[in-house]
């Protein structure tokens, strides 16, 4: 059986360092890292177990979702879905793709679509940082399909596992940006409410990482 070669988690690495204003550079590097692994599928896939098989598909749509033209450009979005799906129907236990299919849905702000996506992973089968993350998207959609006032209660549950993670896992960006477009739905008699979650996720983001220098 082939492995995945080397040279693909290199370049997705490479990927990744691009400055994210280097829009024609990360473009250019996308396409170049998904025609490869697209060439490595439709060449050698009868060659490949099951598991890697599917981690290659994974590792398509994961480069496709980094391409910042997919927002715009439905066919990128139509790539980025046929491949993570394709990822879970041979390995139904991929939880990367699970959860980059979640997101797919959530950046094109269909948020019923994402928290339904979101809803079918358990936290338990992602390493740490990847569960925390998942915790907060999750509380994310639940504030824009439900309204922040309604999800109090998981923001709570969201900053009692926060607090058990190391300050580098904890960076809530997403949760961050969904309270300020969200919060003016919240009644008057809420916003002491909201107070208190955000001074604890202050305590849990910014203080820690600030005395973590």
């Amino acid at each position: 059986m082939l492995e995945i070669p080397q040279k693909i988690y290199d370049e997705i690495e490479l990927m990744m360092e691009i400055p994210v204003d280097s829009h024609n550079k990360i473009v250019e590097k996308v396409t170049n890292i998904s025609n490869e692994i697209k060439s490595e599928i439709d060449s050698f896939s009868s060659q490949y177990c099951p598991e890697d098989l599917a981690h290659l598909f994974y590792l398509l749509g994961y480069t496709l979702y980094h391409n910042p033209e997919k927002l715009n450009n439905p066919f990128i979005y139509r790539e980025i879905e046929k491949s993570l799906s394709s990822a879970i129907e041979i390995d139904s236990e991929h939880y990367m793709a699970q959860l980059y299919l979640g997101y797919n849905a959530y950046d094109r702000k269909d948020f019923l679509l994402a928290k339904e996506r979101f809803r079918l992973i358990n936290e338990n089968d992602l390493e740490p940082f990847f569960a925390l993350k998942l915790l907060e998207i999750k509380l994310c959609c639940s504030i824009r399909v439900d309204g922040l006032g309604s999800s109090f209660q998981e923001f709570e549950d969201f900053l009692d596992e926060a607090d058990r993670h190391p300050v580098e896992d904890v960076f809530p960006l997403s949760l961050d940006r969904t309270i300020e477009d969200c919060r003016n739905s919240l009644r008057i008699s809420q916003e002491q409410q909201l107070e208190h979650l955000l001074k604890r996720l202050n305590a849990s983001w910014y203080s820690r990482r600030r005395s973590s220098f």
